[in-house]
């Protein structure tokens, strides 16, 4: 049945359709109703902004403007737990005693509660009713009759239900937003009860499993989400119902990788985004397992999801105070801050960031993005109608940030027991300009007092000094930050100044490598780029460099190994010698290309020499030498001639264990095989890592059938399929080919 127009209307509809009476109905919500102008004084004025802190002292209210003082008509009232309702007029305090209910403007004694030691309390939308959750302690059992869950009427003190639950679900007892209906969960079903009796239920929606439910704000008849977790196998299903139809869900989605999940509605109850997570991520990706972010409409025509990486973690999200737009944070860090409309439509991005926190301003034209806990303490605010930065702050080690209702200032705070040192309470304009700073020993929370929406007006929005480039918020003039500097190893330190060679934009940056210079350790082919091996420092080196201690002692070991090979017989010039009578080379190179040749195996021999005294630099190839008379040459080595043995064993060896110089082969030359670059690549081996490459192409198309979103890189290479099935084809060709010509 539908409830047509008029609270009383809606109160018979509901107990026509439960069985009840609407006197019984409309009594919970006559009783304590909210009190929306009752936080205004005497002649109409707007309330003044006060925010709560909370130490070992107590609890104490501190007003913002004119300037940030302490509400000594409040006083410090000695408390372990507090909690603000909704709309911000009453105040509960825990004591070692009893709970205390104060009203926030007055600052006046409502009610008192005879309970305590409590683990949590909470409201009820209208203010009738307070719910509380005692501790359960072994050596203290409760009494027949008693329980750990209490609903209290705060009007009259009176203790209307109570209830034992081991690790209930917080709230225990929810209510609809007019506090018509309330609603408890057990294992299978949520129970529905009217009234201000909890004993038997008017209705269910039963689900066997569920873990969560919420009501959506609004008037009623209500809409309820509720949350089933995967099993065995099974995905997991989000539902929502229209009461009192509970047997039938207006709209659900399955979602896997699910086994918890925590709703957040909008404020006119159309959209819900709920937050699933799971605690073993199954890519590996993670240690804190794995987070999506579903979105669901009450309306069954509207169907889509957000559309946000689902690599990383969703950090956070808000719906704005009219519940039409909503922000996430998602990805690895620094995340990616999107905005979405109230139909999960993509508006824009705020690009990424180190946030994991953001909040609506009360007015919802502007939000406060802040990167806490792990991350550095730094917040920005930004006008959402604009799309542009309007605030920027630092708030090291904080672990809060709230927005004042009039939305003109910012409160962060440095909390205990996260950190133990320098708890403070800072305010802020919402442009980051800081206006007060406050030491607290042993600070628990710092919290502003929160308002009805519209109740305060607008302002102009306007940006900050510092981000047009003005005078920063000290004082001083703004200077932009600091670019991170890049590492420099200390033997490099000092050099910054020096100039470098011009590289053009065709070319590579060049190595500080000499063509001539021995390579260090294992140095390959030729005499290009071996430096600081047995061949002696680069003369390309800029000038002020100095070599580290470990290279300084890597070339007093070579320069002893060299005075040993002299003591036993065996100099360089013997092993020359010995080379030059080798065997000569099946293809004797011509005069002009022997000198580079000659040059190139000095190189490679001062890489393998200089290996074992430590890691040096690479042989280089005739290419990067300037007496190369030609580019396209290609050394080919032995493997022996980059080895790491010793000088004394090379130098022992007979000449006829000596390898002969491997002959030079013109890249550009025709190849014996007739195939393209076949002296260079073995075509077996190219067509290996092609056919790799099209199984990886196969895979990425799986993907996107299956509905997963490609980046660029990921299609740019589903698009090139053609060209590696042309690649393979060529290159087996080529493989055949060579087969042929080897059995001939």
């Amino acid at each position: 049945m539908e409830a047509s127009g008029g609270e009383e209307t809606t109160n018979s509809a509901i107990a026509a359709v439960d069985g009840g009476s609407a006197e019984e109905a409309t009594t919970s919500t006559t009783t304590t109703s909210r009190n929306t102008t009752g936080m205004r004084g005497s002649r109409g004025e707007l309330p003044r902004i006060k925010f709560l802190t909370r130490c070992d002292a107590g609890v104490e209210m501190h007003f913002v403007a004119p300037s940030v003082s302490k509400d000594e008509s409040f006083g410090c009232i000695r408390g372990v737990l507090d909690q603000f309702s909704e709309d911000g007029s009453l105040l509960a305090v825990l004591s070692a005693e009893n709970v205390k209910i104060y009203n926030t403007e007055t600052d006046e004694l409502v009610a008192t509660l005879p309970d305590h030691d409590l683990l949590a309390m909470t409201f009820s939308p209208q203010n009738s009713f307070l719910l509380t959750q005692r501790r359960i302690r072994p050596e203290a059992p409760f009494a027949a009759g008693d329980g750990n869950i209490c609903i209290w009427d705060i009007q009259s003190g009176e203790r209307l239900a109570v209830f034992f639950q081991r690790n209930p679900p917080w709230p225990f007892i929810r209510w609809s937003s007019d506090e018509l209906l309330s609603a408890r969960m057990v294992s299978t079903e949520v129970q529905f009860f009217v009234g201000k009796t909890w004993d038997n239920s008017v209705k269910a929606i039963r689900a066997p499993g569920l873990t969560n439910f919420a009501f959506a704000p609004g008037p009623s008849p209500p809409t309820v989400a509720v949350f089933v977790p995967e099993k065995k196998g099974q995905p997991g299903a989000i539902r929502i119902f229209k009461y009192p139809k509970v047997g039938e869900p207006i709209t659900q989605r399955s979602v896997f990788r699910a086994s918890e999940a925590e709703f957040f509605w909008n404020s006119t109850g159309t959209a819900v985004l709920a937050h699933t997570r799971t605690d073993v991520d199954r890519s590996g990706k993670s240690y804190y397992g794995e987070a999506r972010l579903q979105f669901l409409s009450t309306d069954p025509s509207i169907e889509g999801s957000l559309a946000i990486d689902n690599e990383g973690s969703v950090h956070d999200m808000r719906w704005s105070p009219d519940g039409s737009r909503c922000v996430v944070i998602h990805g690895y860090m620094p995340a990616q801050a999107t905005l979405f409309d109230h139909k999960g439509k993509k508006l824009a991005d705020f690009g990424k960031s180190a946030r994991n926190i953001v909040k609506w301003s009360p007015c919802g034209r502007m939000v406060v993005m802040a990167g806490f806990g792990n991350l550095n303490g730094a917040f920005d605010v930004w006008d959402v109608r604009k799309l542009r930065r309007v605030g920027t702050g630092v708030a090291k080690y904080s672990a809060t940030i709230d927005w004042s209702p009039d939305s003109q200032y910012l409160l962060t705070a440095v909390l205990s027991p996260k950190i133990r040192i320098d708890n403070c309470f800072a305010v802020w304009k919402y442009d980051g300009t800081p206006v007060h700073t406050e030491s607290v020993h042993n600070l628990y929370q710092a919290q502003f007092r929160p308002s009805p929406p519209r109740v305060y007006p607008l302002f102009p929005i306007k940006v900050s000094d510092q981000l047009k480039g003005g005078p920063s918020p000290a004082g001083g003039p703004a200077s932009p930050a600091a670019k991170p500097a890049i590492y420099t190893p200390p033997s490099r330190r000092g050099l910054a100044a020096l100039s470098q060679p011009e590289v053009s934009e065709d070319s590579k940056p060049r190595k500080y490598n000499s063509g001539g210079g021995g390579g260090g350790g294992g140095g390959g082919g030729g005499g290009g780029n071996g430096g600081g091996g047995r061949g002696g420092r680069s003369p390309q080196q800029p000038v002020g460099y100095s070599e580290s201690k470990a290279a300084k002692r890597n070339a007093q070991r070579r320069q002893k190994k060299k005075q040993g090979d002299v003591a036993d017989g065996s100099t360089s010039t013997d092993q020359e010698e010995r080379e030059t009578n080798s065997p000569p080379p099946p293809q004797q190179p011509t005069p002009q290309q022997q000198a580079p040749q000659q040059q190139a195996q000095r190189g490679g021999r001062g890489g393998g020499r200089g290996g074992k005294g430590g890691r040096g630099g690479r042989g280089g190839s005739p290419a990067s030498s300037p007496s190369a008379p030609n580019k396209n040459v290609h050394h080919t080595s032995n493997n022996n001639s980059n080895s790491n043995n010793s000088s004394s064993n090379n130098s022992n060896n007979s000449s006829e264990h000596q390898p002969s110089p491997a002959p030079l082969v013109a890249t550009g030359s025709p190849s014996p095989l007739g195939s393209p670059s076949s002296g260079d690549v073995d075509p077996s081996k190219k067509v290996k890592a092609l056919q790799k490459k099209l199984r990886q192409i196969t895979q990425l198309k799986e993907k996107q059938t299956q509905g997963e979103v490609l980046d660029g890189p990921q299609l740019a290479k589903v698009h090139s399929e053609a060209e590696v099935v042309a690649e393979i084809n060529k290159w087996s060709s080529t493989n055949r080919t060579a087969s042929g010509a080897h059995g001939q």
